[in-house]
């Protein structure tokens, strides 16, 4: 749940969250629970919609299938025809933006923002002639990911 002070894709998703919820826009977020939770001086907790996990051993063991899982767990907790706009916080949400594609009737517009540090970073150290690091190999498939949320919300 995105909290006041959080860093990375949290602290972000609560300021655009919040941002719009001053401007008197209702939002709802959708999101996996975290170490804040049920932390009482969260103001999105009341906008939240938290999706529980049970991960796998190997979906636990391997960063990358507990993304997928993670992303295909958020995409199938909401009904998006209830919205107007949908954004999408990194490669959380490759199967929301797949089930958006995939609506045959009208659909929310779709928002998303990403990186593509993952690439980046593996195709300099491969120009720099240095080993890719451990990290960076469950990383490479969250930027493939990313990049297709990005070609289905369009320009």
């Amino acid at each position: 749940m995105p909290a006041p002070g959080a860093g990375g894709l949290e602290g972000q998703v609560h300021d655009v969250c919040t941002g719009l919820l001053d401007r008197g826009i209702d939002v709802h977020v959708t999101c996996r629970p975290s170490l804040y939770l049920p932390a009482r001086d969260v103001p999105l907790l009341a906008h939240g919609n938290a999706v529980d996990a049970d991960l796998s051993a190997a979906e636990i063991d391997n960063p990358f299938l507990g993304m997928w899982r993670t992303s295909r767990d958020l995409a199938q907790a909401e009904n998006w025809n209830d919205y107007d706009v949908v954004h999408l916080q990194s490669h959380y949400g490759y199967h929301t933006a797949l089930r958006l594609a995939r609506m045959s009737s009208s659909r929310p517009a779709l928002v998303t923002t990403f990186h593509l540090t993952a690439i980046g970073g593996m195709i300099r150290l491969q120009e720099l002639g240095f080993p890719q690091e451990p990290d960076l190999l469950h990383t490479q498939p969250a930027a493939v990911m990313l990049m297709h949320a990005y070609a289905v919300a369009g320009p």
